[in-house]
């Protein structure tokens, strides 16, 4: 039995057939969708901060350790989502 990090990074493989059926080129509309799917992503973290710092009642330690984690998740997201504007071009 796989340990739960190995089982949370390992992805499901598709099968060649199965790959067959589902690949299709990188036109506007995927990369478009793929772009805002980040964009979306740093608007949930960045919001899911301010609620705990405006909205949620737990000492200033935990906040700030908890603020300080989304940020560095954000900080990342950032990164991708510039190198999508970079890579993810049809």
């Amino acid at each position: 039995m796989k340990s739960f990090e190995e089982h949370l990074t390992e992805r499901t493989k598709a099968s060649p057939a199965t790959k067959a059926k589902l690949m299709k080129p990188l036109d506007k509309k995927m990369a478009s969708g793929m772009k805002l799917q980040v964009k979306n992503i740093i608007s949930d973290l960045d919001n899911m901060a301010w609620k705990l710092e405006n909205q949620v009642d737990i000492p200033d330690s935990r906040r700030n350790f908890l603020v300080g984690e989304i940020d560095k998740v954000m900080k990342d997201a950032k990164t991708l989502q510039s190198t999508f504007k970079k890579v993810l071009k049809p």
